[in-house]
């Protein structure tokens, strides 16, 4: 990139002596800036959307492709290859509406309940959040010169804001329901809205005047366009009916008829032809002028929403849970499908010896890593071992040779670990059942259920012991005291019971967090406190003894649903729907740290029994490992399918059982070129690291407060990516030995 820096003197045409040697000292400092601005290196892990889309857009080039989803994430995905580029995450809900901006530079993110939110698509940064509606955005649209955003809504009106600085400029009000669609005219000047009043209104833009309105249609309006001359507006409504208005007149023009709903509208260069998108993939092209229908191009029958490209190249279709498909419109082939096959992870646990990793994720199956060896040791599944339905909660005995399963199918599962089979399942409960604990003694079982019962079990037979019953709604966790003498259970709606282990009975009920649900239950490690984590965004600490409310930990900005005490009772973790796990100090509920990294909702959090390492389990697909003490990821665990799997590092250091010559799924993405996928040999031999698990565990288990870091000493350096030759060969799979101190 060339930049010319002129600096001239008042009354002269030339510069300056010291204006000359100023200029020179720029110059040579903007080049050294050029040339020593790092690059970086990201290594991808194609994880797709783990749920369903909401919305796609296609960059103005066409190359990219925007993708929002009831996850509360927006993925970037490269059209020509299908891979994955990167994920923003901060919303909470449903991603209703994404627009970019016409230089490409900004995306804007409409999303439940009411928020939106600009990107920088270049950095993947988050700019502002934007708030003003009073209900979920469905629209979201840049003006011709991008400065301006417009957003529709559901609580029936369009506002305008600045995007530079995040301002509102106006509201436009005078629909009586829903806004679904809003587009500018191609000058700018003119916006048009369609809502579930069954009208289009007409907008000035610098005024927010109401100009007019266009009536006509017997049913909710989804989709409006301008034609590129801005003198025709097309607006397709639920009726199946795609309607031409004059702009300037506002008088309808023409009805065209189609089968379905369309979702999508955009007039070719030359306004002579209207492309409409209809559910089921199908995308009908019509003459302006005559109102004919030209052609029909199909895709997919079974997708109910598709975009179409600028340029009018691609076509993308989707459906409720199913992934994105792109077509070229042209010929009707199917290009390919942008998707994953990650699923999210539900809960996670330690093994007591801290060797293995125990996480489950939604496809009913449970992962064991085996720390010790660096690989993943085992996946529980098959006729004789897996749930059929979703597992909720997973735990291993005090002595780690059982793990403990309850699933939404009503059942409880004991699996002996050694031999990778099933001892025994317990059934009982008439509901889901949402929750598992180990007595101390690694002889009791406790499951609660959402028929409102806990219930305790004999391990070694199976049989059910006792029924605590009183709760009266549904059970969402359970734990036992340190000294097994107790059980605490948390409801859904916001009681806490206490029950006496030998005798059945109710010992005492906490009433907490203004009948918001109780997601997580944990007494510290002397049995004097009892913490309690909410959907109301907070954890109670409870005085056992007194059975009074010790402090209150507030931060999380959503649902908090896990909780853990540190070995030492000293810090207790907390993951929440606000993609954060945060560290707090138990005796002053004073935060430490906030720990960021995964992109959605966090289920499960658990310390080691030592107290150096935490995972946690997120809807994002990974389970991740962190240093406590620091606040820092120490890497991911990522099941890539049933069998597959990849450890990552924050640095992209990466290890992975499948083969290295013809892998899919890991690509990298380079800083100076962010929506362009590299091969995944390119950095290969920098970047792989054999034994992964096994060697960065250990070291980080030798960290210490201060002094050289261990794992400086266990892997190289890695060099910056303009050093790198990007010529890779071949590269084979050592496997590494490393010997774990106990």
């Amino acid at each position: 990139m060339k930049e010319t820096y002129r600096f001239i003197t008042k009354g002269s045409s030339a510069p300056s002596a010291a204006n000359r040697c100023l200029l020179i000292a720029l110059f040579v400092f903007v080049s050294f800036v050029a040339q020593t601005t790092p690059q970086t290196a990201e290594l991808v892990v194609q994880m797709g959307h783990t749920s369903s889309i909401q919305s796609v857009t296609f960059t103005r080039d066409g190359k990219t492709l925007a993708s929002g989803s009831s996850d509360g994430t927006i993925k970037l995905w490269n059209v020509s290859s299908g891979r994955e580029l990167r994920t923003f995450s901060g919303h909470i809900g449903d991603v209703r509406s994404i627009a970019v901006s016409p230089d490409g530079e900004t995306m804007a993110s409409g999303a439940w309940p009411r928020t939106i939110k600009l990107w920088n698509i270049i950095s993947g940064k988050e700019l502002r959040t934007l708030s003003g509606h009073a209900d979920p955005v469905t629209s979201v649209v840049f003006s011709p010169d991008g400065k301006t955003l417009a957003s529709g809504s559901d609580d029936a009106t369009i506002r305008l804001w600045d995007v530079s600085s995040g301002r509102e400029l106006r509201t436009l009000s005078g629909h009586t329901s829903y806004v679904r669609a809003c587009v500018f005219s191609p000058d700018g000047k003119t916006i048009a809205s369609g809502s579930g009043d069954h009208t289009i209104k007409l907008w000035d833009a610098t005024s927010g005047r109401e100009l007019r309105t266009l009536s006509g249609h017997t049913e909710e309006i989804e989709s409006v366009s301008f034609s590129t001359d801005g003198k025709l507006l097309a607006s397709g409504s639920q009726d199946a009916i795609i309607k031409l208005w004059n702009v300037e007149t506002g008088r309808e023009l023409e009805s065209l008829e189609g089968r379905a709903t369309p979702v999508a509208l955009a007039f070719s260069l030359d306004d002579k032809t209207l492309s409409s998108a209809e559910g089921g993939g199908t995308i009908k092209l019509w003459d302006v002028y005559s109102g004919k229908e030209l052609r029909t191009l199909s895709g997919d029958t079974n997708d109910s929403s598709v975009a179409l490209s600028a340029d009018w190249q691609a076509l993308a279709s989707w459906s409720w849970g199913s992934p994105i498909t792109l077509w070229d419109v042209s010929s009707g082939e199917k290009l390919s499908m942008l998707s994953g096959n990650i699923q999210q992870i539900e809960s996670v646990s330690f093994s007591p010896d801290g060797n293995i990793v125990a996480s489950v994720a939604d496809d009913e199956t449970i992962r064991l890593w085996d720390a010790a060896k660096g690989l993943e040791m085992r996946t529980l599944s098959g006729d004789t071992k897996k749930h059929t339905q979703k597992i909720g909660s997973i735990t291993f005995s005090p002595d780690g040779k059982i793990l403990a399963s309850g699933s939404a199918d009503r059942s409880i599962k004991l699996l002996d670990l050694a031999l990778g089979k099933e001892l025994r399942k317990l059934l009982g409960h008439m509901g889901l059942v949402t929750a598992v604990a180990f007595s101390p003694d690694g002889k009791t079982l406790a499951s609660g259920s959402t028929d409102g019962t806990v219930k305790l079990w004999d391990v070694s037979t199976g049989t059910a012991l006792r029924t605590f019953t009183g709760q009266e709604d549904e059970i969402h966790s359970v734990a036992f005291s340190p000294d097994g003498k107790t059980v605490a259970s948390g409801s859904w709606h916001g009681m806490i019971k206490l029950w006496d282990v030998v005798s059945g009975l109710e010992r005492k009920t906490l009433l907490d967090h203004t009948s918001s649900s109780v997601t997580s239950v944990t007494f510290s490690p002397d049995g004097k406190t009892l913490a309690a984590a909410s959907n109301d965004t907070t954890i109670t600490l409870w005085n056992l003894s007194e059975g009074s409310e010790l402090r209150t930990l507030s931060g999380h900005r959503y649902n908090v649903r896990s909780i853990a005490f540190s070995p030492d009772g000293k810090t207790l973790a907390s993951g929440g729907w606000d993609d954060t796990i945060r560290l707090w100090d138990v005796a002053t509920a004073r935060e430490l740290k906030t720990l960021s990294g995964h992109t959605q909702k966090i289920e499960s959090v658990s310390f080691s029994k030592d107290g150096k390492m935490l995972l946690s389990g997120s809807n994002d697909g990974t389970t991740k490992i962190w240093n406590p003490s620091t606040g820092l990821e120490i890497c991911s665990l990522i099941a890539l399918d049933r069998n597959d799997w990849a450890v990552v590092t924050p640095e992209g250091r990466f290890d992975t059982n499948k083969d290295l010559d013809n892998i899919e799924g890991l690509h990298w993405v380079i800083s100076d070129d962010p929506l362009t996928p590299k091969p995944l040999e390119l950095f290969m031999r920098q970047y792989y690291e054999p034994n992964l698990l096994q060697r960065i565990l250990k070291c980080n288990g030798e960290r210490l407060a201060s002094g050289p870091d261990p794992c400086d000493k266990e892997f190289k350096p890695l060099p910056a990516i303009g050093q790198i030759n990007r010529v890779q060969p071949r590269v084979a799979k050592p496997r590494l030995s490393v010997p774990i101190q106990k």
